[in-house]
């Protein structure tokens, strides 16, 4: 059987044409942010890998799942909704947003027709009262040119540690004059919410002292007792021993303040002058 001429006829796409039809391509990989801990994260970077023809211009933007026309501070979402602030930065400095608005905050390139590499640098910014756990965003890094739009999508990723903030107000007992005399002191503790928190007084600085019967400093070696609790009934010894006699809590993120009372009880004798002493309180999360 023979073919008839115009049926068999070879029909070629020009090298041309396959050419024009070629789009740019993008790869990245995860962007691991590291584990936040309060201070801000300014370490690492991620490539971008771009392949586009030669002399093509392109431009490449990144849009975080949060939308908007330009992202300067993105955030990944956590437990129970909680938010962690990031950047991504186009220098090492970390001083030029890489947005997605072209011509304002997206890099350029030309295609060689071979594969450019950009790097991310991404930033967690300080101060951030995060839940403890796992962070996450999904980044869409999208190529444009003259060929067509092409994209990768990639997840953010951060850990958060607990942090804890604690401040302290001193306690005076006034004048003792061999009466009982309560007083209290202030521990005003900040750290990041859902945390576990543990607070332990220690014995102090005067020696011979234990947490259980705590001993202020005076003149000539003198001494005077005093005790501190968790409790305003003067029950509930404040000590250091986890599970015995130190205070626990779950943090809200927001400042809690947290009352040491103090009491020296009746009947001591002692030199008169003044009496101090100095407690640590140890926050362990």
């Amino acid at each position: 059987m023979r073919c008839l001429p115009f049926l068999c006829a070879p029909f070629l796409l020009s090298p041309v044409a396959l050419a024009q039809r070629f789009p740019c391509s993008v790869s990245v990989p995860a962007i691991h942010l590291g584990t936040y801990a309060g201070n801000r994260v300014a370490s690492g970077v991620t490539p971008v890998s771009v392949i586009c023809p030669a002399s093509t211009p392109y431009t490449i933007g990144l849009r975080s799942s949060a939308g908007g026309p330009a992202n300067t501070v993105r955030t990944m979402k956590g437990v129970r909704g909680a938010g962690l602030r990031y950047q991504l930065f186009q220098d090492a400095a970390r001083s030029v947003n890489w947005g997605s608005e072209i011509g304002t905050d997206a890099v350029s390139g030309v295609g060689t027709g071979g594969v450019q590499r950009f790097n991310i640098y991404p930033v967690l910014m300080q101060s951030q009262q995060a839940s403890q756990g796992e962070y996450a965003d999904a980044l869409t890094v999208t190529v444009t040119s003259n060929r067509g739009i092409s994209s990768a999508n990639v997840p953010v990723i951060a850990n958060a540690l607990g942090v804890c903030i604690v401040l302290s107000t001193a306690m005076g007992f006034g004048s003792y004059t061999g009466g009982a005399i309560t007083s209290t002191s202030t521990i005003s503790l900040t750290c990041t919410a859902n945390v576990a928190y543990d607070i332990a007084l220690n014995a102090g600085t005067t020696t011979g002292a234990s947490t259980s019967a705590r001993k202020m400093a005076g003149p000539n070696g003198g001494t005077l007792g005093y005790s501190l609790f968790r409790d305003a009934a003067f029950s509930q010894n404040w000590g250091s021993v986890s599970g015995v006699d130190t205070l626990t809590g779950i943090a809200t993120g927001l400042l809690q303040p947290i009352t040491v009372y103090g009491k020296i009880s009746s009947g001591l004798i002692a030199p008169i002058g003044a009496y101090s002493d100095t407690i640590t309180a140890t926050i362990t999360y």
